[in-house]
């Protein structure tokens, strides 16, 4: 079973935990890390007890660049390790349904297509039909 580590700045990382537990209630292998924005050192001691070079690991980071995102990739030293940036929900339900394959580049592009995917801009025009269902949701 691949690791599955989220890293974000201030409390986002717990929160997406705490949504994430009413699609997926029991979870293996995957673990919330959140930067702070004060102590880096704390946070990248944090992070270096969670990566294992040697295990199939997915991290998945809020913001290409940020903090999280390079701190992340600095604690690479295998090819077993991948860094995603742009987290959502979408993203870690996809890659937690999908933990158990043993091919991690199938799992990334699995992952990258279902965010990419699930990002959609709704508009409503005069002229048509609410296009939203009033018993759509979870």
């Amino acid at each position: 079973m691949n690791k599955i580590i989220v890293v974000t700045h201030g409390h986002l990382a717990h929160g997406i935990q705490d949504t994430v537990s009413m699609f997926i209630p029991e979870t293996n292998n995957v673990f919330y890390l959140s930067f702070d924005g004060e102590n880096l050192e704390l946070f990248n001691e944090k992070l270096m007890e969670l990566i294992d070079n040697k295990q199939k690991t997915i991290v998945l980071c809020d913001i290409y660049g940020g903090t999280p995102f390079i701190t992340a990739c600095k604690q690479i030293t295998s090819n077993n390790i991948r860094v995603i940036s742009g987290v959502n929900l979408a993203m870690i339900i996809e890659t937690i349904i999908n933990q158990n394959n043993n091919d991690i580049d199938e799992i990334v592009e699995s992952v990258c297509n279902t965010s990419k995917e699930s990002i959609m801009c709704y508009i409503q025009q005069e002229d048509s039909e609410n296009m939203v269902g009033e018993n759509d949701g979870i």
